[in-house]
């Protein structure tokens, strides 16, 4: 649908400017002079096309979703009308690409679609938890708590991917920083001395044969390495591809030390907490395992949250479901027995989301703690055994000319 750029004179008697999409230009006039304002030129805007389909591939922040959230529960809290909440963050959007999403809304809005149905066609931005939450709000009346209700979940989810990506980030720019400075050493330095030690004609020590064997291979036959390294990530990508084989990677992720059990915590921290959400806002058991999945990557965890919600809807309990999948430990099972008994699924799952959002900051933090020396050994290793390499022949060659 194009974008067509108008100037027009709201019901204030401000002139206001901005871009509508519309199917043609009597149609964006019609919508324009629906919300009361008196169109003074409009015309197709060819650039707004443009950054539109540039930003395709460009999802809204998460951090801008959760702005946006709060600030329309302030909004519509306050008794501003739906219409003019959403042109007024669109007009004033932080993020460009939310802005044109926004804009895109209010079009929408203005043929009469309800907000649910309007944000339903920006699927990228709003994922299926915002559209049923909304619906639910917009049958209930009570849209103001539930964009308040996202904005506490968004900023949670926000709090615990964070925590995640920082204790990823560490051990990753450590590896790479190590890999770079074995890198440099071995096809920058080495090969210096190796042509002395040539020109010396000396005997040389084994480690000092080795790490000269390896600086060649690399300076001489770098293309083996890229290669090897395409290769393999050639194979991971195909493995990942093919279901029996993509869910045996997943297994073995859950299984690495450390690792696979905060992935693990993270994203039953992530869909707990989703869960907790739908149903505060009146969504069915069943529908809401179902939608907590989607984004989730694991299949492991996919199929054990789909494979509960096909029980629970034959009217089995969930907590003995998930206890069969060994992914929760027995106390969580347990909190959620009681949950399913006291009839407060939804409370008891939001106490489960914060033990595990607990459960990861405390395993970041020991991650951190053995990391962090590991790394450092690590690297004192590699640089010290390349060291040792060139030192190790200065003693052979002393005593060879002694």
């Amino acid at each position: 649908m194009p974008d067509f750029r108008y100037t027009a004179i709201d019901e204030g008697g401000r002139k206001v400017s901005g871009t509508i999409s519309a199917r043609s230009v009597d149609e964006a006039r019609s919508m324009l002079r629906q919300n009361g304002h008196i169109v003074l030129a409009i015309k197709r805007s060819l650039l707004a096309g443009l950054n539109k389909e540039i930003s395709m591939g460009s999802p809204v922040k998460l951090r801008d979703l959760t702005t946006f959230c709060r600030q329309m529960a302030t909004l519509t809290d306050a008794g501003v009308p739906l219409m003019e909440a959403v042109t007024t963050l669109a007009d004033h959007a932080s993020s460009k690409s939310l802005g044109r999403v926004l804009t895109g809304v209010r079009a929408h809005l203005l043929r009469g679609q309800p907000l649910s149905a309007a944000l339903s066609a920006h699927p990228k931005v709003f994922p299926p938890l915002f559209i049923s939450t909304m619906r639910a709000g917009e049958a209930s009346g009570h849209v103001a708590e539930v964009f308040d209700r996202l904005a506490a979940h968004y900023e949670r989810v926000s709090v615990s991917r964070g925590k995640l990506r920082a204790a990823l980030t560490y051990p990753i720019v450590v590896t790479c920083t190590a890999i770079g400075v074995t890198v440099f050493l071995l096809t920058r330095v080495i090969p210096t001395f190796a042509r002395m030690f040539a020109q010396l004609n000396a005997p040389l020590p084994v480690p000092t044969r080795v790490v000269l064997a390896v600086s060649n291979s690399l300076v001489y036959g770098w293309y083996g390495y890229l290669i090897a390294i395409v290769a393999v990530l050639a194979l991971v990508t195909l493995s990942l591809r093919v279901p029996g084989l993509r869910k045996q990677m997943h297994r073995i992720t859950l299984r690495i030390p450390i690792f696979g059990l905060l992935l693990l915590k993270s994203s039953l921290a992530r869909l707990t907490r989703t869960l907790a959400t739908l149903l505060e806002s009146a969504i069915s058991l069943v529908e809401a395992l179902r939608m907590s999945v989607e984004g989730e990557r694991n299949l492991l965890i996919v199929e054990a949250f789909t494979g509960a919600a096909a029980h629970v809807e034959r009217g089995e309990s969930l907590s003995a479901q998930l206890a069969k999948t060994n992914l929760l430990p027995p106390m969580v099972v347990q909190m959620m027995r009681v949950g399913e008994e006291s009839g407060a699924v939804d409370a008891m799952l939001e106490r489960v989301a914060d033990y595990y959002d607990a459960e990861v900051e405390a395993t970041v933090d020991q991650m951190k703690s053995l990391i962090e020396p590991l790394l450092v050994v690590v690297l004192a290793v590699i640089v010290g055994t390349v060291v040792a390499s060139v030192i190790l022949p200065m003693f052979s060659i002393l005593n060879y000319i002694h």
